[in-house]
């Protein structure tokens, strides 16, 4: 019996160092990951939850470093996971602003794809919201 419940102990002890206790916090600052192209230590941040909008002491995004380096698989990562791609950094330069002066065309056509997505206008509700409850009725009267 004791040798039974010792050897599931040492299963569970390797199972939890094999797989971990969650994402935990990554050791690479995100900024780094980015520059050098690691992705799996941005997917680390990105499961842990990091500021994927956070500055470096420049004043730049993750985003912002993936444009410049023109690396169009980890700026559709990190804007994908939810990093903002109408983020200024130094002079009021958006990640896009960063790749169009970059000559990054691909890394430019992806970005401006996303910022007019995020740009595209809600249907106004002219005020029947509050009449109809929220229950769509207005949305109904107003598409007519």
């Amino acid at each position: 019996m004791k040798a039974r419940v010792l050897w599931a102990g040492l299963i569970w002890a390797v199972g939890l160092l094999t797989v971990g206790c969650g994402p935990g916090k990554p050791t690479k600052p995100l900024h780094t990951a980015v520059q050098e192209g690691d992705y799996p230590v941005v997917r680390h941040h990105i499961a842990a939850k990091s500021d994927l909008n956070a500055k470096d002491k420049a004043g730049w995004t993750a985003l912002h470093v993936a444009a410049m380096k023109g690396d169009l698989p980890m700026v559709q990562l990190l804007a994908n996971a939810g990093a903002d791609a109408t983020r200024t950094g130094p002079g009021g330069k958006t990640p896009l602003d960063v790749a169009r002066e970059k000559g990054q065309k691909a890394v430019a056509e992806f970005l401006e794809s996303k910022v007019q997505a995020t740009a595209a206008p809600t249907p106004e509700r002219r005020g029947r919201g509050l009449i109809d409850g929220g229950l769509g009725v207005s949305d109904v009267l107003d598409a007519h």
